[in-house]
């Protein structure tokens, strides 16, 4: 069976879902996990969970429908930020969209590039 098979990694979740090339979906899968806030402001979540569950989505589909998609296609969560080493390994919990740590730093940027003030 031909299918294309869409994935979408949320801050949440991963989801996917098959769909044939009329445009009907037939699988589809959901993989939860969380986030951490250590700290007010801090928005943080485990990169290796959202790749454990964006693999285990694509196993899952293919599972179900016993054949590999034709094509994928992603979407993702809004910007995050993940500091890896050489060799493309996390070094730090990624911080998500949501984190705010440096809010007061970029109030600060801002009102110096308006000329409002100096940091």
């Amino acid at each position: 069976m031909e299918y294309v098979l869409g994935i979408d990694i949320g801050t949440g979740s991963v989801k996917a879902v098959a769909v044939d090339f009329k445009g009907n979906s037939f699988a589809d899968c959901q993989l939860h996990y969380p986030f951490n806030s250590p700290k007010p402001g801090y928005h943080e979540q485990d990169p290796e969970q959202i790749w454990k569950a964006f693999k285990e989505n694509i196993k899952d589909i293919i599972n179900k429908i016993g054949a590999q998609p034709s094509a994928i296609g992603l979407s993702s969560a809004l910007h995050s930020l993940i500091a890896v080493d050489k060799n493309c390994n996390p070094l730090a919990p990624m911080m998500t969209w949501a984190d705010n740590r440096s809010f007061e730093i970029a109030k600060k940027i801002k009102g110096f590039r308006r000329g409002y003030g100096h940091l």
